[in-house]
């Protein structure tokens, strides 16, 4: 299964979880997975999201040409 097709997969299947415990789980390892987060990854996030409150964005075309060979 691709990445895209997983995401899907476990989107879907959390709109439907109704284990609190489960989803209490989920919630604490994608927690703990910003916490690891290394110093240069948040500063990336951050730069980022300021460049995107700025306007400072590119179409979604550019970033295929960079990136289409990986999606």
């Amino acid at each position: 299964m691709d990445l895209e097709t997983s995401k899907t997969a476990l989107i879907e299947w959390l709109s439907a979880l109704e284990d609190d415990a489960i989803l209490q789980k989920i919630v604490t390892l994608m927690e703990d997975s910003k916490e690891r987060m290394s110093t240069a990854e948040k500063a990336s996030v951050a730069a980022g999201l300021t460049d995107a409150e700025n306007g400072n964005l590119a179409p979604q075309t550019a970033a295929e040409k960079i990136y289409g060979k990986w999606l």
